[in-house]
């Protein structure tokens, strides 16, 4: 099996080039491999990923104007102002010009999303706050983030002390850390961390756990919670492991909101559902294994990566011998599974399962959710042991 590093430089020798074009220069696609290798230069501090990480950024600034931009952190401009003051602390750049030109259009994108109750983290209001929150002046926009707080208070639905949201044009609760419950959860207890005042949100922090302990399977027997409440009639809805939804975003929000309130009674639920999570092996994941090719899914939004990223972050807040223990099961299965996907030339085809007759799928390997440069940026915290460069995915 490859090495951390052999693997890391197969990814940057197989498309780097084609992240320079800058054909798509969002997060999700060109703007990953950016913070990608700026990520690299602040781990290593080797100067030639520097050297390339200004090469992409120039190649950014030169079609930025003429790229037709949708919105949203991960696929729209917004997510631009968040990678530029992103490398500006990776030392890529020392001027904030670049930023005072978007971040007029982010306030005024970030107040339409409040506006619209919009409270998504990729394509929403929680998403587009991050780059207020990662600024160190959130206290300049204190005016902004306490009406995001108090849209969601006033618009709140509370049954018996528990508060949520409803999916947009849906009656579901979405239990995921992408688009739901989780992620406000984690928005509030940043904020409180933070040590921003607003008297709402104790309130919604209380409620919303109120709601986690409701919402939990009756009989967690595979997973502590499904991916939605309540996503049919029957009593338990499992999960699979995932970034984006399910127990592995909600151990992670209770964890941190533990951590941050002291709370020994959250920190309790957090142990609980934990013994669950460290019992699933890849076979009981849920993970969509590429038959035809023989591996699993390696992406941080529902793969490998995203599975070994959470649970080391976990650890990191609270150190755990049977914890570190699965992380190392888990990146062993990490590197098996990219050295096999990227020995494999051509498109990537899913399993016929998740195919239908009006569209061929195939695995997008240049992007940040499902691509190399989520599982680059996860392998970069194995290799060097840091993991600072995922608060844009609500993992502080």
């Amino acid at each position: 099996m490859d090495s951390i590093e052999k693997i890391l430089f197969k990814i940057e020798d197989a498309f780097y080039l084609n992240a320079l074009k800058m054909s798509k220069p969002v997060i999700e696609n060109d703007l990953g491999a950016l913070l990608y290798f700026a990520t690299k230069y602040t781990y290593s501090k080797e100067e030639k990923y520097k050297v390339i990480a200004r090469e992409l950024l120039d190649n950014f600034i030169d079609v930025f104007s003429s790229y037709e931009f949708q919105t949203g952190i991960l696929e729209g401009f917004d997510g631009t102002g968040y990678v530029l003051a992103y490398i500006k602390k990776c030392g890529i750049i020392d001027t904030e010009e670049l930023l005072d030109d978007i971040e007029s259009l982010l306030l005024q994108s970030l107040r339409l999303n409040i506006n619209d109750l919009n409270f998504d983290l990729l394509y929403g209001s929680i998403g587009k706050v991050q780059y207020l929150l990662d600024s160190g002046r959130f206290n300049v926009f204190a005016e902004l983030i306490n009406s995001l707080i108090e849209k969601l208070y006033n618009c709140r639905e509370e049954i018996d002390g528990r508060i949520f949201w409803y999916e947009l044009e849906s009656r579901n609760i979405n239990l995921g850390l992408a688009h739901g419950l989780p992620g406000i959860f984690v928005f509030l207890t940043r904020l409180k961390a933070l040590e921003f005042k607003n008297e709402y949100i104790d309130i919604l922090l209380n409620g919303i756990f109120n709601s986690f302990l409701f919402f939990e399977n009756t009989i967690p027997s595979i997973s502590s919670f499904g991916a939605g409440f309540p996503l049919s009639k029957e009593l338990t809805c499992h999960s699979r492991l995932a970034w984006c939804y399910g127990d592995l975003g909600i151990a992670y929000a209770i964890l941190y909101y533990g951590k941050i309130s002291g709370n020994k009674l959250v920190l309790e639920k957090y142990y609980n559902m934990l013994s669950l999570i460290l019992q699933r092996s890849i076979s009981e994941s849920g993970l969509v294994h590429f038959s035809d090719y023989s591996f699993f899914d390696t992406g941080f939004c529902h793969g490998l990566s995203g599975i070994y990223y959470i649970l080391y972050k976990l650890n990191e807040m609270e150190n755990n011998e049977s914890l570190q223990y699965k992380i190392e099961y888990w990146q062993t299965e990490l590197l098996r599974n990219i050295e096999i996907q990227l020995s494999i030339e051509g498109d990537i085809l899913f399993p016929k399962e998740r195919q239908n007759s009006q569209e061929i799928y195939t695995i997008d390997k240049e992007t940040m959710l499902n691509g190399v440069w989520g599982v680059g940026l996860v392998l970069l915290t194995a290799r060097y042991k840091i993991a600072d460069w995922s608060n844009f995915f609500l993992l502080y």
